[in-house]
């Protein structure tokens, strides 16, 4: 008997012996039941639990009439608090009425939660669900529901036949609480059988259920284990297998378990039906004349004669929905009917819809925005308080806010008013790292010693603005460089940005020094599509120049002052711009540099770059960058300075070579001079490794070269290489570690197969 029957069982007795106390009073004349009166109210046993609060609890008190039913819901008051594990009343006859005592059994604390017999579950995971605790009082329920969590933990892993018991043992004035395992051989199931299954053969139901048959690797992958709830999910799969291609009318058996020595043998049967097509479409209710120019029925995907196919239906709706959201519709309804001729095997298909009223945002709530202001959030938002409700707005505006970076999660929260006409959207933000700071040392064949410091602060201020300081000091290279960017200057569209910096570099024949700094301002054009202006001064020295470098070399020492404006355009719809996953990011850009504008060289400068980034499955994403450039002096018979060159080769070109290293080179001393055009192409593709980690590995292809004055982009000059690697959002920035091996390798070219790069986006 567990203690809640021994609690009814001494709560019925003792009211069948108040009811025989009180037909004694009654019958001696004393008072009649109805005039028994309560004299006082007592406790006996609680130690842990003073009177007065337990008077609280209850309604029974002195004065009132004795009331059985009242007595009866002061016991349960009293086992609802937790304290006690029995709890008896006595009555007994006082001077004026009865006195009324409410005996009770403490629960005990618990001393020890001990767990035994776990081998194959680590001990920490099973105290993740238990929840009787130590220094607790003992709670029968939660005992009960602990033995069940952790056989649920065994089923999930397995070993179903796995047995779970509780025991408590008493210890003094506390009890020990022990979980005693017996893990059993894990089951796998090592045969599928369906029966009944004409029109899909085995493989084609195997392929969409996630339990499969047990292979020679099973002790590592675990494939082939036995989850009873993913078994029974797998039943939900199949169903809808059938139902997408037309089975309205199949019926799919609960599976059949045959334990074996071998390992688990499962049947399930299927009755399949016949296969219905889609004899017609139609809308009906509030349809939308020609949306954006053609009409509403054109959404549809589900076309006469097709199969029936239940998730496409589903897709249906939702472009249905979209349509009338985009319009303020928000509320709008799209309800399949369908009506199925069992005969002819065919079923229409009516689209009813009943668009509502439209709606207005009433009002707008950024919540979780701990660091970043209200307006960052805000001023990237589509839509506004008062506004027309608009699905395709809402969709864009989440996209704008994940574009920069700021936050690890993003949610539209939609809550309806007590108006139909009203809608009250909250955003709910997780603030992310914006933040870097970050020091390292490193040696490599291009830099020598170097040793790199960057702060990084993307959201500054919480106001959205962004602030790079980088030094690299080095023993062939010093490099300081501060850049600011205000995205909203004075609150208005306008973005501006300023950037100063000193760079010094030691290459093998000569000392290259530049001095300068850019303004920038921009300003959106469409949506996503920004264009930007740009005026750069910089101060450049060749020195240092050796005895034995070429002609080319020699003719460019001395100092120059670059006087530019760049003009520029680009679209970006990049989902995150340090580690995008969908998206693509595309730019134009025209520089000019003249005597005219105060410098000393004049020339000109094209370039265009694209990168797309498309999810694939499970995760992965294809990655798709190209780079073309193509610069020229415009001064007759004068070739691009030797500083504005292109060089290829390196982590964020071709990797596999060294920095710098591809391209054209002088016939006589093998220098590398750098050309005056040149294209890169990059592609990857990218998967996760330790998804909450944040850690991705890579494998890629690249192909590039930068040409010499008076030669075309010639494509079979291309340098190529492919490799693998690892991307990292770590603390300290993204983190790029990629190996690569040159493909295509001509005489001269410096190979270059490690490459890392910290804190620039992945």
């Amino acid at each position: 008997m567990t203690s809640r029957d021994e609690n009814r069982w001494t709560w019925s007795a003792w009211a069948l012996g108040l009811a025989l106390a009180l037909l004694a009073c009654a019958s001696a004349g004393t008072a009649s039941a109805a005039n028994v009166t309560v004299e006082s109210v007592r406790f006996e046993g609680n130690r842990l639990v003073e009177s007065d609060r337990l008077m609280q609890e209850i309604r029974t008190h002195t004065g009132a009439p004795l009331d059985a039913d009242v007595i009866r819901a002061d016991v349960k008051a009293l086992y609802r608090l937790g304290y006690f594990r029995d709890i008896q009343v006595r009555s007994d006859p006082g001077a004026v009425g009865t006195v009324v005592t409410f005996v009770l059994t403490e629960n005990p604390r618990v001393h020890e939660v001990r767990i035994t017999g776990n081998d194959e579950i680590n001990e920490d995971k099973i105290r993740e669900v238990v929840e009787v605790k130590p220094r607790e009082l003992l709670d029968d329920d939660k005992v009960r529901a602990d033995v069940k969590k952790i056989r649920e933990l065994y089923d999930a892993k397995g070993y179903t036949h796995a047995q779970v018991e509780s025991e408590v043992l008493p210890s003094e004035q506390t009890v020990d609480v022990v979980y005693k395992i017996r893990e059993n051989e894990e089951v796998y199931v090592v045969q599928f059988a369906f029966e009944g299954n004409e029109h899909f053969d085995s493989d084609a139901i195997l392929d969409v259920i996630e339990t499969k048959e047990k292979w020679f690797l099973s002790w590592l992958t675990e494939r082939g284990l036995y989850r009873k709830e993913q078994l029974d999910g797998d039943v939900a799969r199949i169903s809808s297998l059938y139902y997408n291609n037309g089975y309205l009318d199949h019926r799919v058996s609960e599976p059949r378990l045959d334990f074996r020595d071998d390992g688990l043998h499962v049947t399930i049967g299927i009755d399949e039906g016949p296969q219905y097509r889609i004899s017609s479409t139609a809308l009906s209710g509030d349809v939308l004349p020609d949306p954006d120019g053609y009409p509403l029925v054109d959404r549809v995907q589900s076309k006469k004669d097709d199969i029936l196919n239940r998730d496409l239906l589903r897709q249906d709706i939702q472009r249905l929905t979209e349509v009338y959201a985009d319009r303020g519709f928000a509320f709008a309804k799209v309800d399949p009917l369908t009506k199925l001729d069992r005969d002819a095997h065919t079923v229409e298909v009516v689209f009813q819809i009943q668009q509502g009223k439209k709606v207005h945002f009433r009002r707008i709530e950024v919540e979780g925005n701990t660091k970043t202001r209200d307006k960052v959030v805000r001023r990237e938002l589509r839509v506004s308080e008062g506004s027309t409700y608009s699905g395709a707005r809402l969709r864009v505006s989440k996209q704008r806010l994940e574009r920069l970076g700021f936050f690890d999660t993003i949610d539209f929260e939609e809550n309806r008013t007590q108006k139909d006409d009203e809608v009250d959207l909250k955003i709910k933000v997780k603030e992310g790292q914006t933040g870097t700071l970050s020091a390292g040392a490193g040696f490599s064949s291009v830099d020598s010693f170097l040793v790199n410091l960057r702060v990084t602060q993307h959201n500054f201020r919480g106001l959205g603005e962004s602030l790079v300081a980088n030094a690299d000091l080095g023993s062939r290279r010093q490099l300081i460089d501060l850049q600011f960017t205000e995205p909203y200057l004075l609150d208005t569209r306008i973005s501006a940005g300023l950037s100063v910096f000193n760079d010094q570099q030691d290459f093998n024949d000569f000392t290259r020094s530049r001095l300068g700094g850019n303004a920038t301002i921009g300003y959106p054009l469409i949506e996503f599509i920004d264009g930007s202006l740009t005026y750069g001064f910089e101060h450049v020295e060749i020195s240092d120049v050796a005895i034995n470098a070429s002609a080319t070399l020699r003719a460019e020492e001395g100092t120059d002052e670059i006087s530019s404006i760049t003009a520029a355009v680009r679209r970006n719809t990049l989902n995150n711009r340090f580690d995008p996953t969908r998206g693509s990011d595309n730019l134009m850009s025209a520089e000019l540099a003249g005597v005219f504008l105060g410098g000393t060289s004049d020339f000109y400068k094209l370039e265009a770059r694209t990168a797309w980034y498309v999810p694939v499955v499970w995760g992965t994403v294809f990655a798709l960058r190209g780079r073309i450039s193509y610069g020229a002096s415009l001064e007759d018979g004068q070739d691009l300075p030797l500083f504005e060159r292109y060089f290829v080769g390196g982590i964020n070109s071709v990797r596999g070579y060294d920095v710098r290293t591809l391209g054209p080179k002088d016939p006589i001393t093998g220098d590398e001079i750098g050309g005056n055009k040149q294209l890169i192409v990059n592609t990857e593709f990218i998967f996760p490794l330790v998804p909450s980690f944040g850690l991705k590995g890579l494998v890629f292809f690249d192909a590039g070269e930068a040409y010499p004055e008076g030669v075309g982009y010639e494509l079979d000059k291309l340098r190529t290489s492919a490799g693998f690697g690892f991307r990292w959002l770590s603390p300290l920035g993204p983190l790029r570690l990629e190996i690569g091996y040159p493909l295509v390798r001509r005489e001269g070219d410096d190979a270059s197969s490690l490459q890392f790069s910290v804190g620039a986006p992945l």
